[in-house]
């Protein structure tokens, strides 16, 4: 490995708020493209987008996907 690329890690603790999460899932698709070939990308970010006025400003509305276990 190139010495020249490594750069100094920069550690700090953060405090970040307590929060929730809302889910937005269907249990008939099993990974993220399948999902996004049955739902609209406007739609689904318009959902997320609106639940940013009450959002806290450090813990902010995002858009990520995980997968559920098979009893949910």
């Amino acid at each position: 490995m190139n010495k020249t690329c490594l750069t100094q890690a920069n550690i700090r603790i953060e405090y970040i708020p307590e929060h929730k999460y809302i889910g937005i899932w269907d249990k008939e698709t099993g990974n993220y493209m399948d999902f996004w070939k049955t739902h609209d990308c406007d739609t689904i970010c318009g959902i997320i987008d609106s639940m940013s006025r009450v959002s806290h400003p450090v813990v902010t509305c995002q858009l990520l996907y995980g997968f559920l276990p098979p009893s949910i």
